[in-house]
């Protein structure tokens, strides 16, 4: 959703004498803070030497462009830093701007789909963890009730409540197979690319949003006014 009050005009009350140093540390929750941080702090200091690991790497990173510019005689920088930094917040096909940053490789879709809901939740995350699965494996479980049916026609002629008993087990136990089988292959495709789902390059097809990379990277060029680079 769109913010209910517009942000606040950056004035630049900094000092040309008064600097401060910025090492900003990694952490999600971090990172989310930091624009607005680094929008506060601008106001009163200008920046030294910046740094930062992980995602506070990135969010030094737009510091230092955003300073960059205001040593040529615009702090825009930080305006705009604080504008698309605060647009991750809304809401745009039932995804934050801040969930869309990540999208999983096409081979990691399925068990990216698996884990996120549950991982991600403060709370409840069993139960999210097994709804993301039901949703990313659910064609296991048509499996095995295809599979079940198969083997309890070929078993039997008669419907009875012993039929069905057994057909219901039995798809469920294929079911779990297929899964199990299919999550082993899943994880080992993660294993075989480092343990990373999202490259921060590829795109899912219709995404309204960049993934991280290029976001981060046409930010980079776009706060401190320079061209972006293809």
């Amino acid at each position: 959703m769109p913010r209910a009050e517009p942000l606040p005009e950056f004035e630049d009350r900094a000092p040309a004498d008064r600097f401060c140093d910025l090492i900003l540390t990694g952490g999600v929750t971090s990172a989310i803070a930091y624009p607005g941080a680094v929008f506060a702090l601008a106001s009163f200091y200008r920046f030294n030497s910046i740094g930062g690991s992980s995602s506070g790497g990135g969010a030094a990173a737009l510091a230092a462009a955003a300073e960059y510019r205001r040593r040529r005689g615009s702090s825009d920088g930080f305006r705009l830093l604080a504008e698309r930094t605060d647009d991750l917040a809304n809401v745009v096909n039932g995804k934050t701007g801040l969930e869309w940053l990540f999208q999983p490789a096409r081979q990691h879709r399925r068990i990216f789909t698996a884990l996120v809901p549950g991982v991600a939740s403060p709370t409840g995350k069993i139960g999210k963890l097994l709804c993301g699965f039901l949703k990313a494996y659910w064609f296991c479980i048509g499996l095995g009730f295809l599979g079940a049916w198969g083997v309890v026609r070929c078993a039997t002629d008669h419907v009875s409540g012993l039929a069905v008993l057994a057909f219901v087990a039995l798809a469920v136990l294929l079911g779990a197979l297929v899964m199990v089988l299919m999550l082993a292959f899943d994880l080992k495709r993660v294993v075989n690319y480092d343990f990373g789902m999202c490259s921060g390059i590829d795109k899912l097809a219709g995404a309204p949003r960049e993934p991280l990379t290029v976001w981060l990277h046409n930010l980079i060029q776009d706060i401190p006014g320079r061209p972006r680079e293809a």
